[in-house]
């Protein structure tokens, strides 16, 4: 949706750019009409009392018609290529005709209150206003036909291929016929001014243009009086929009379309100007700057209308989407980019390994998996035919240590094995089937669709419990249920056997494993611990032994005894009484738990701090100092150390 807004505002700010002046200062310009043939266009003036002519693109001007009374002055106009005539409308004196130069006019219909004129072969066809009436007259016989009647005030037609159409301004509508009258349809304008006195029908695009004004409520005599607008809509006035509604536009009246050339012209009667816009920027080739800029991309396009915009593929090698803009004749990228595809390669890894990847697209992740004997990932990344190793997380492989697998009720028996190595068995006596196991990183993975059954016409046993408790079992008829008691070093209340389809299934009941653990001991500081037989989940309290202070709180898990990690929970050594010497002077101190602190005298003739403390085992002192009494107010003599480790226990 925000990417159409921004469409949108950009064809209305370039709007006034797309639209082009071909003549201006005209003497309020009506009816207009197109030959293609010689290249020229032909406009009714009010002002002159005239019918002018200049090329398409508003040279070489020409008077072509001129009429001295107002009631005679052309209105509308129409030209008929194939015999090079001009075809017009006046408030008086009836359809008329004359060359294409001026010459030869003629009286083609005694029409009165005609409005709007269009030409078919030798079918002339006009709106009476006045008596609300479509008609047709043939240029041959002279045979006059109303074929639509009914209406209000229709103003104008405009002729496609099979149909003819006409604006009623009397009750603001648009309506469509058969070239014959017939099919009458209400076309769905509803949202228009419906002051629409000109319109133009391009069957080729399969569009209807219509000139639409109204009034500004200031009433001036100027042109300013007036906004106007040109619209465009589907045949069947489906998707209508505004196709010009730019500043300055007053009394947009007359239309005409080139086909040919993709281009919509008309008149405005207060500005006195004709102007001109380029319907649709051709198919072709733009060239786009690739994503990173690296490239120019040139993409294929189709036909775009003007004021619309187009979303096409990438062209081959690239992905992506980019939409183009149609101003005017102009075609420009509005958003997008191409990204060019990434070609295959190898990403060099260690120990001269590497990892092949395949083509990708742009912007496209790729996430594989390491080589053996390597275990992890590499993420690739393409942008714009570059591509980038995004992460690699490559390492060497954890081997799989000899053990067990669990495979239904199976427990299969594995050598050691490195990684990516696999193997593929029978599955062991009493089950049937195979099993493919592969070592992956330190794991053993079952593999395409390994599956072991225990089969009924077999004595053997089941693994529970996740493959801790094995169950032994007879014999099983089909159809039978037996309930086989747990086994000696497990608990619980059994398991339930029952045999379908030739195979045994475990329909109910447990057999968890007895977990205790035997006596023994646990370390902490160097101090073991004897524990006695602990059930599982059993939680104790142990003293630390002798020369230890401190207790351990231990748990029994599954067999195993572990000391719960917390602070209080550790023997730390004690430091039994003893002697330190300081410098050749022994201070005797008692037992010290670990952390005790102990401030102790110096000897007879000495006076100072001895602050020691107990830390594993260990006597230390910070700061300690011992001087001699007589030398109390100097500093000769003093005894005095700062080592981390100042004293230790006796005999050091």
């Amino acid at each position: 949706m925000l990417g159409m807004i921004v469409i949108l505002q950009l064809l209305l700010l370039h709007q006034c750019e797309a639209v082009v002046d071909l003549l201006t200062d005209l003497k309020m310009p009506r009816g207009i009409a197109l030959d293609l043939t010689e290249g020229r266009m032909y406009w009714a003036e009010d002002g002159t009392k005239m019918i002018r002519s200049a090329t398409l693109d508003g040279d070489d001007l020409r008077d072509v018609i001129e009429k001295k009374e107002v009631q005679e002055a052309p209105r509308d106009v129409a030209i008929d290529p194939i015999n090079q005539k001009i075809y017009w409308t006046a408030l008086c004196c009836g359809i008329r005709r004359a060359d294409l130069n001026g010459t030869n006019e003629e009286v083609v219909a005694k029409a009165e209150f005609a409005s709007g004129v269009a030409v078919l072969n030798e079918q002339v066809y006009w709106a009476d206003w006045m008596r609300g009436q479509i008609l047709r007259h043939n240029v041959k016989t002279g045979r006059e036909d109303a074929i639509v009647t009914g209406l209000a005030s229709p103003v104008d037609v405009a002729l496609g291929s099979h149909q003819i159409y006409w604006s009623d301004v009397g009750v603001g509508r648009t309506q469509r016929a058969s070239l014959d009258g017939g099919d009458v349809q209400f076309l769905n304008m509803s949202w228009l001014v419906m002051n629409t006195y000109g319109m133009a029908v391009d069957s080729d695009l399969g569009k209807l243009y219509m000139a639409d004004f109204e009034k500004t409520g200031k009433f001036t005599g100027k042109s300013t009086d007036y906004t106007g607008r040109i619209r465009r809509a589907n045949l069947d006035g489906s998707d209508a929009e505004v196709l010009v509604s730019e500043p300055g536009m007053s009394m947009p009246y007359g239309v005409a379309v080139d086909a040919e050339r993709n281009q919509v012209y008309w008149t405005d009667r207060k500005a006195g100007r004709i102007q001109r816009l380029t319907l649709v920027c051709q198919r072709g080739v733009q060239d786009v700057r690739s994503r990173t800029n690296s490239t120019v991309v040139q993409v294929p396009h189709g036909k775009v209308l003007h004021g619309s915009s187009t979303t096409v593929s990438c062209p081959a090698g690239y992905n992506g989407t980019v939409t183009f803009a149609c101003n005017d004749d102009v075609l420009s990228l509005n958003r997008g980019k191409c990204g060019a595809r990434c070609d295959a390669g190898a990403y060099e890894l260690m120990n001269d390994l590497s990892l092949d990847y395949p083509d990708m697209d742009d912007r496209e992740e790729l996430t594989m998996q390491c080589p053996n004997p390597l275990a992890g990932t590499v993420q690739f990344r393409c942008q714009d035919g570059v591509v980038l190793r995004h992460v690699n997380n490559c390492r060497k492989a954890h081997t799989c240590p000899a053990g067990h697998f669990l495979l239904g009720h199976a427990r299969v028996d594995h050598t050691a094995m490195d990684h990516g190595v696999w193997i593929q068995k029978e599955c062991p006596s009493g089950f049937e089937g195979s099993y493919f196991l592969q070592c992956e990183d330190g794991s053993m993975i079952a593999k395409h669709n390994s599956s072991c059954r225990a089969t009924c016409t077999s004595a053997g046993s089941l693994w529970v419990d996740e493959g801790r408790v094995e169950v032994s079992h007879g014999k099983i008829i089909e159809g039978g249920k037996v309930k086989v008691l747990c086994p000696s070093g497990s608990a619980g209340e059994g398991v339930d056997l029952s045999c379908e389809g030739g195979y045994i299934d475990v329909t109910n009941g447990t057999c968890n494993r007895s977990f205790f653990c035997l006596p023994g001991y646990v370390s902490s500081n160097n101090a073991s611990v004897y524990h006695d037989k602990l059930d599982n989940s059993e939680n104790i309290v142990l003293a630390c032994p002798e020369g230890y202070s401190g207790s351990l709180d231990v748990a029994c898990n599954k067999g195993e005894v572990s000391i719960l990690e917390t602070a209080s929970t550790q023997c730390h050594k004690i430091c039994p009484a003893g002697v330190v010497t300081l410098d050749g002077i022994e201070i005797a101190h008692g037992d010290l738990e670990h952390t005790q602190k102990v401030e102790l005298e110096c000897p007879e003739h000495y006076t100072g701090r001895l602050p020691f403390v107990c830390v594993e085992g260990n006597v230390t002192c910070v700061d300690c100092s011992c001087i001699p009494t007589e030398q109390v107010t100097g500093n000769a003599g003093a005894l005095s150390t700062d080592l981390p480790i100042a004293a230790l226990a006796a005999g050091v």
